[in-house]
């Protein structure tokens, strides 16, 4: 927690988060075992937590002390990402067996690619509204149990290769909205789809590509009168 919020003596006044000194966003589970212990379920972070709210430090980060936390079930940080840029570790989240719901939102400097091993998170809700790039990984559509998913209004980029059923699946709750480099394929069985994700085709992003030309004239000779350059130009012909 001290990567990522302003709050300096966080540790000294909640020093036991899981029992006489709670910390809101903060849960916790007993263990089963012979000698019980308290471990961390869930972690959250957003405006939403009204007392004591602690807003996110400028330089907040994902640390790599979460992977230490392997009983986590929650995970979700909101409007906390807002000015150094922090990027998604590939394994970040590999370890978290037992991460089942997870949610990053509202945080524009959170940017890079998003990585596969998300594929994992059986509850993956929500990476919207952030400054994502790259693909969509398509194992993203392999979670049988996933009833909602939204990536809306990043940077992302490319070819989705989501599979069909999936898409059709979780319908209006698949967001994608707001990644204007973002196409889906033209193939027969998605030529409906493009217009229900609110994304264009990659087969008209193609052709308005394909309509972009130079006209005009192409300056081949620079001279200098009196200080100022005189361009000499002639037509010459663009392959």
């Amino acid at each position: 927690m001290g990567a990522l919020l302003e709050d300096p003596y966080r540790a000294q006044t909640h020093p036991q988060p899981c029992t006489d000194t709670p910390w809101p966003g903060v849960e916790c589970e007993l263990s089963n075992s012979n000698q019980p212990i308290f471990h961390v379920t869930k972690i959250h972070i957003g405006p939403d937590i009204v007392f004591p709210f602690q807003p996110c430090k400028p330089s907040a980060y994902l640390s790599q002390s979460l992977m230490k936390l392997k009983y986590i079930k929650t995970l979700s940080i909101f409007d906390c990402f807002g000015a150094s840029p922090v990027i998604l570790p590939k394994t970040l989240f590999g370890p978290f067996t037992s991460l089942e719901h997870l949610a990053l939102e509202n945080n524009p400097s959170l940017c890079g690619d998003i990585p596969t091993s998300l594929g994992g998170v059986t509850g993956l809700r929500s990476l919207g509204n952030n400054s994502l790039s790259g693909q969509v990984p398509p194992n993203l559509g392999s979670l049988p149990s996933l009833d909602q998913q939204n990536i809306s209004h990043n940077k992302l980029s490319g070819v989705l290769e989501l599979p069909g059923d999936f898409i059709q699946k979780l319908g209006k709750m698949l967001d994608l909205r707001g990644n204007s480099e973002l196409c889906i394929s033209d193939q027969s069985k998605k030529k409906n789809l493009s217009s229900y994700l609110e994304i264009p085709s990659c087969l008209n992003t193609r052709q308005r590509n394909d309509n972009n030309y130079f006209a005009g004239t192409v300056a081949t000779q620079v001279h200098v009168h009196h200080g100022q350059k005189i361009y000499m130009s002639s037509y010459l012909p663009w392959f």
